[in-house]
C-alpha cells in the first residue's frame, strides 16, 4: 500500500511539473504570436520603427491600406491605429510615409512617365504637370488658358494624358 501511495505522489508530482512547463511554453508562444495573429488576419508587416514610448511600432499593410501597429513590451498585446504625443504628432506617420507612401508614389510617377502623353511647353522646364485632359472639356481649356503665361515663359511643361 505504501508503494502505491508513493507511486501516486510521484505521478502527481510529475504531472504538476509537466503541466507547469507546458503552460510556460504555451505562454511564451502566445507572447510571440501577437504579430503572427495580426498577419493571419491578412495584414502584411512591412517593418518596425522606434517610438519614444515603451511600445514598439510596426507599419502594416491591409488591402492596400497602411496602418500603424504598436506592440506592448511583453509582446502579448497590440494596438492598431494612431499613437499621438502631447503635441498631437502622429508617431507612426513618418514611418508610414517612408515605408509605404513614398515608394508607392515613386512607382506611380514612373507609371505616369511611361504613359502616352502630349508634351506642351519646354522639355527642360523646371516644373512638370501631368494633366488628364478631355479635348472637349471647357474646364480643361480654361485651365490651359490660365497656364499659358507659365508655359510660354518656360516655367512649366504640361504633359497631357488624353482621356
Amino acid at each position: 500500500m505504501k508503494k502505491i501511495f508513493i507511486g501516486l505522489l510521484v505521478t502527481i508530482f510529475l504531472a504538476t511539473i509537466s503541466f507547469y512547463f507546458l503552460n510556460k511554453q504555451s505562454d511564451t508562444a502566445k507572447q510571440e504570436n501577437v504579430l503572427s495573429y495580426i498577419e493571419q488576419q491578412g495584414v502584411t508587416i512591412i517593418d518596425k520603427f522606434d517610438t519614444p514610448s515603451e511600445l514598439t511600432g510596426y507599419v502594416g499593410n491591409y488591402k492596400d491600406e497602411a496602418m500603424s501597429i504598436y506592440v506592448t513590451p511583453d509582446k502579448r498585446h497590440a494596438v492598431i491605429g494612431d499613437l499621438i504625443d502631447t503635441e498631437g504628432k502622429n508617431l507612426g506617420a513618418d514611418a508610414i510615409n517612408q515605408l509605404i507612401t513614398k515608394p508607392k508614389n515613386e512607382k506611380l510617377w514612373q507609371q505616369l512617365e511611361e504613359m502616352d502623353w502630349v508634351q506642351d511647353g519646354d522639355k527642360n522646364a523646371p516644373r512638370i504637370v501631368y494633366t488628364f485632359s478631355d479635348p472637349f472639356c471647357p474646364y480643361c481649356h480654361k485651365f490651359r488658358d490660365m497656364a499659358e503665361p507659365f508655359i510660354a515663359e518656360g516655367q512649366v511643361q504640361f504633359r497631357h494624358i488624353i482621356v
